[in-house]
């Protein structure tokens, strides 16, 4: 576990030094601080378009803005209202946890240090934290309901000592050391030579 979180910082450290990894994000962030609101409909489509990264289908971009519209979610988010994630995923009725990943990027950029991001990345290696022996016991099993999922995701984050890095800072690093994160997790023998 310790080499692991020494590993993972590190690899904070340099993604945090790098510009590129965070470039198209900050527009997306800057973009975000100056617009805040969620009540103007070609703002909010901006907003969701700037975000999206094939997280849902092009076609529900305008369906998307006029749910977030309706739902009012601005002193939600002020308040950083967890519920929220669940509201905005819930555009599709029959499918409520259709749009959780986007849910949680959108809520994520508005309140980095209050939201997590739920990626399929992410819900991998939480699913992995979740089941492995040398974590705390008592975590949810199910990671779909995003008040689990950011249980979980704290347990991780409280576990690996990475209180200094926000959630969206936790997320990249998530996602550009999958791999090496998922090995440590899957491969006992990675785990043996990190001791």
């Amino acid at each position: 576990g310790s080499e692991l979180r020494k590993r993972i910082k590190a690899a904070i450290i340099d993604i945090q030094r790098d510009e590129m990894y965070f470039a198209s994000d900050n527009r997306t962030f800057e973009f975000v601080e100056k617009y805040p609101l969620n009540t103007d409909e070609v703002l909010v489509n901006e907003k969701i378009s700037a975000m999206n990264n094939g997280l849902i289908d092009v076609h529900y971009v305008p369906e998307m803005a006029d749910h977030i519209i309706e739902l009012s979610i601005d002193e939600g988010l002020s308040n950083k209202d967890l519920s929220l994630v669940e509201k905005i995923s819930a555009l599709d009725t029959k499918d409520p946890l259709k749009f959780r990943k986007f849910a949680s990027r959108y809520c994520n950029y508005h309140h980095p240090d209050s939201f997590v991001v739920q990626s399929e990345i992410a819900e991998k290696i939480m699913q992995l934290f979740v089941i492995d022996p040398d974590t705390p016991e008592g975590l949810p099993q199910d990671l779909l309901p995003y008040q689990n999922f950011k249980l979980v995701k704290d347990s991780f984050i409280e576990e690996y000592e990475f209180k200094a890095f926000n959630y969206y800072e936790m997320e990249k690093c998530l996602w550009l050391k999958s791999s090496q994160i998922i090995a440590y997790f899957t491969d006992l023998s990675i785990r043996e030579g990190l001791k």
